[in-house]
Order: C-alpha cells, then structure tokens, then sequence
C-alpha cells in the first residue's frame, strides 16, 4: 500500500510521509485486530513492527512515485524496488516458515510486478521537450 501511496502522491516528500503513515497504520490496524479476537502479543512486537514501517514505508513511497513520474530508468528500479519485497517475502515463506505454495506464489507476484514495469518504463510523454534547445521530440 506505500509503493500507491506514493505513486499518488505529488511529490516526494509527501510521498514519503504517506509511506511512513500507510505502513504505521497497517500495524495499529492489524494489532487492533488482534486484540479484538483476543490474541496475544506484545507491545515490543508492536514496537518493532511500528519501526519497521516508519523505515521501509517511505522507501516504498518514494519508490512508487519515481514509478510514477520518474525517468525511464527510475520507474524501472522502482519497480525492481517492489518486485524485490515480493521475492524476499517468497524466500522467508520457503525458508523460515516452510509454506511451499505460498512463496511460489510470491515469487510469482515478484516476477509479474517486472514486467509491466519494464513496459511502463519504456512509455513517454506525448510531447517530450527537449530542455537544452526547447524543442519537441
């Protein structure tokens, strides 16, 4: 949810405060959760996951608003920037936890972010200036 956060947003800056809150409330709202169906956890649990969000939130933001408004170049390693969080996520589901299925299908998700966002890189504006002589391409 950061990488649209941040591809909605108009600049980076605000891109990355909208990171750093989307990820910090996914974790109030997945522990609220929690403790309405009465499942245990800890407040340093909270804590860390709160801190994860704080950092990786505005990455991903900022990553999802150069995929938006960035060169050719910059929308593609944002999306590898995605297509990596979905890969590591299938390495920690087949490694740590074990859920064969489930990473494949991560893996999956990884790959499939690469491809329109190779696309989606090579795309341009309809009318390009060129900045050094004003002229359109």
């Amino acid at each position: 949810m950061a990488f649209v956060a941040g591809a909605l947003a108009s600049a980076p800056g605000v891109a990355a405060t909208a990171g750093a809150a989307t990820c910090a409330g996914e974790v109030v709202g997945y522990y609220l959760t929690a403790a309405a169906r009465g499942l245990p956890f800890s407040e340093s649990t909270v804590l860390f996951w709160i801190v994860c969000g704080l950092s990786a939130g505005p990455v991903l933001a900022v990553a999802g608003h150069g995929w938006r408004v960035g060169s050719a170049r910059t929308r593609l390693a944002a999306g590898g920037v995605l297509a990596m969080c979905f890969l590591l996520e299938a390495l920690r589901y087949a490694v740590v936890l074990h859920y064969g299925s489930t990473a494949a299908l991560f893996a999956a998700f990884g790959v499939m972010v690469l491809a329109p966002s190779a696309a989606f890189s090579s795309r341009t504006t309809s009318v390009d200036m060129d900045s050094t002589r004003g002229d359109a391409r």
